[in-house]
């Protein structure tokens, strides 16, 4: 069974948040990448396994949702480093990275979401796609805040909080050990 790594340079993976609550349409709904992101797995005919490492501190603001699309000028500086800081130090707090371990027959996967010590079972549909050298993994769904322990995002007073699910999109691209470009 060959060994792959994630090719950084060619892979994406996108985290989308929502805001609920009496003053939402106030709020921002976020578009967030991830990048710095390691990975690693392996492939044997239908079935394959890896392991994702997310780095919080590479989360990155990518902009503002408005009717459906990503406008990375609708906030301020200020704005996104306020973010970028309540994210690393209230919701992730004391965590440095997000782990993620997979596996699964062709279409479907399982993937086993950790952040320090709490973690969550996900179901994923998952596209495989055959490429040169490797694969791309092409999967989506959502996982709950609260089931991994993270802290509730609110405004003051309570005039809004973002959504229990966050969603996420991943474009993993896989290379035999050696051959990635970054």
């Amino acid at each position: 069974m060959p060994h792959l790594t994630l090719d950084s340079a060619a892979s994406s993976l996108v985290l989308r948040t929502r805001a609920k609550g009496f003053l939402s349409k106030l709020a921002h709904d976020l578009e967030l990448c991830c990048r710095g992101v390691r990975a690693e797995g392996e492939r044997d005919g239908e079935t394959w396994r890896g392991r994702l490492v997310v780095p919080v501190a590479a989360i990155e603001v990518v902009g503002s949702i408005k009717k459906g699309k990503v406008d990375p000028g609708a906030l301020s500086a200020w704005e996104t480093d306020l973010i970028l800081q309540r994210l690393r130090q209230e919701v992730f707090a004391g965590i440095d990275e997000v782990i993620a371990v997979a596996s699964g027959r062709q279409s479907r996967g399982d993937l086993e979401i950790a952040v320090g010590a709490r973690g969550q079972k996900v179901l994923a549909l998952v596209e495989l796609r055959d490429r040169a050298g490797g694969l791309e993994l092409r999967a989506k769904g959502d996982v709950s805040m609260r089931a991994l322990g993270m802290a509730e995002v609110k405004a003051p007073l309570g005039a809004f909080t973002v959504a229990d699910a966050v969603e996420w999109d991943a474009a993993l691209v896989f290379v035999q050990e050696g051959a990635a470009s970054s």
